[in-house]
């Protein structure tokens, strides 16, 4: 286990660098000693332990798998990985994890060190079982699951022959973007319940898998058309989705487990050799995957923080592919490189952030904040460049002009006017306070305008910007405006979306008490 002469020099740097908490020049040191010597599983740990401490707990998993597949045995490569899985709330893992590393460690006559290490590990074990039961008790939380009484895609359904009949006059409605967003999210369901076991002699486990290879397209088509249609409708939903995505993973031959770089490695010797029809399905099956990963991480199992991670890893695959295949026609690079699909997945990366930044430490809130300020901006900035106004004879899709042009405009209007709220209950000066206020009043309602009257977060938006005139000091009569605008779109936001998740949770009482206040103490 012991490193070359050059290696083991850059990793007494590195680990000097790792004591003074500088994990970004340790995780170097660490790298340049790996290209070294590769095959180094304590190299790998402790750069595991750098990207760890940066909070970049996909790659501290990816480093400290690779310690324990080099040296099986070595416990504090098992506890890097354990950690990294506790940090991903992947707690089956974890506690499995923590157990092999207390299993490695000899079982007597430990030193000093091996007995703290002990200690240590069963006590990470013992928190982790914990853990695991407590999210095995509840391992839905804010998931829709089981049947509703009429979602709000079964209104929209309804509402459509009343909306088409009107034609474009009527292409302002919320029900033809969550109508088609959930069309194509339960034809991928359709699909992932076609799935089959066959017993093959022979094969691995005795059975091959029968299926089709559009279900995760399907599924994540929906998911940026609205994110709101997710839901598990079985209890075996997540293990059948599982097994859909290792199905189309092994079709294409899709690197779902790799880390960005060797991505980027892999597909362009893969289509030196072998084209674009081979290497197009894995790039998208690699990116939705992990899009589906992103949104289990954020949506149940609550890790918003993870899923910030995976999408950034998106963000990073498609700007990459975006800008050396920036020359190919568009059907060959496919379509997860198009304009509105990567618009899709910086509207979900924004929802994602802004509940990091609602479950985040005091001390990491800011860091958030400032990620999520400038995220916004460049939404907002990517609209403008491209505006979608259809001539009055093209052919066109309200929903698919709705979900990747409208929304994501007024959904970063609405981040960015999130933003300014928490800077302003943040700050101590009272000019600043103000101003930060007006602005977010100013972008809630951008956001609130922009959106169908009968969309429920035309409402929200609105409701966004009482607080804030009230702090300001707003005339009463702009403030009764708002009061009445929302008012006069309840009722139409009810006929689609009065069994939401958001309705669930109180949308209404919440915004019914902002109401009274706002008339109480303008009356």
């Amino acid at each position: 286990m012991a490193p070359s002469t050059a290696a083991a020099q850059l990793k007494e740097q590195g680990n000097a660098l790792f004591i003074k908490k500088d994990f970004v020049r340790a995780h170097d040191k660490y790298t340049e000693a790996i290209a070294i010597d590769g095959q180094n599983a304590v190299l790998h740990a402790n750069r595991s332990a750098c990207s760890f401490g940066m909070g970049k707990y996909l790659d501290a998993l990816r480093d400290a798998h690779q310690a324990t597949e080099l040296d099986p045995t070595y416990a504090k490569g098992w506890s890097r990985r354990a950690a990294a899985h506790d940090a991903a709330m992947e707690f089956t893992s974890a506690v499995q994890a923590w157990q092999t590393a207390v299993d490695v460690l000899p079982k007597a006559n430990l030193t000093p060190s091996e007995r703290q290490q002990h200690e240590q590990y069963t006590a990470s074990l013992q928190k982790a079982q914990e853990r695991l039961a407590a999210f095995t008790s509840n391992p839905f939380p804010g998931i829709v699951s089981g049947p509703l009484d009429k979602p709000p895609w079964k209104a929209a359904e309804e509402m459509l022959p009343a909306l088409h009949a009107g034609g474009r006059a009527k292409f302002s409605s919320s029900a033809y973007v969550i109508h088609h967003a959930n069309q194509d999210f339960e034809e991928g369901v359709g699909y992932i319940n076609m799935l089959k076991k066959v017993p093959i002699k022979g094969a691995p486990n005795g059975y091959g898998i029968v299926g089709h290879t559009e279900g995760l397209a399907c599924i994540t088509n929906g998911l940026m058309r609205d994110m709101r249609v997710f839901r598990m409708d079985s209890s075996n939903w997540l293990n059948k989705f599982n097994d859909q995505v290792n199905f189309e993973a092994e079709k294409r031959r899709a690197w779902t487990s790799d880390s960005f770089e060797n991505i980027k490695q892999k597909a362009l010797d893969r289509l030196k050799k072998e084209g674009w029809n081979d290497v197009r399905p894995a790039l998208a099956v690699v990116v939705r995957a992990r899009l589906m990963r992103a949104i289990l991480d954020s949506k149940l199992r609550q890790a918003p923080h993870v899923a910030v991670e995976r999408l950034k890893e998106i963000l990073q695959i498609l700007q990459w592919g975006r800008q050396i295949w920036r020359d190919v026609p568009k059907d060959d690079r496919g379509a997860v490189f198009q304009d509105t699909f990567v618009r899709g997945i910086k509207a979900i990366y924004l929802e994602t952030l802004m509940s990091a930044h609602a479950k985040a430490a005091a001390t990491e809130k800011q860091t958030f904040l400032d990620t999520l300020l400038d995220a916004a901006r460049e939404l907002v900035e990517d609209m403008e460049k491209e505006s979608r106004q259809p001539s009055s004879t093209e052919p066109v899709d309200p929903g698919f002009v709705s979900s990747f042009y409208v929304y994501p405009t007024a959904e970063a209007d609405a981040v960015v006017g999130y933003c300014f709220v928490q800077m302003a209950q943040s700050s101590e000066k009272l000019s600043e306070k103000m101003t930060c206020y007006a602005l977010a009043i100013k972008q809630y309602t951008q956001a609130a305008l922009a959106l169908p009257q009968d969309d429920e977060k035309h409402c929200w938006y609105l409701n966004c910007t009482i607080d804030p005139m009230l702090k300001t000091g707003a005339p009463k009569d702009v403030v009764m405006g708002i009061v009445e605008k929302i008012r006069e779109a309840m009722p139409k936001m009810q006929k689609i979306w009065a069994n939401s998740a958001l309705a669930k949770e109180g949308r209404d009482a919440m915004i019914e008490a902002t109401l009274r206040i706002a008339e109480s103490k303008l009356s």
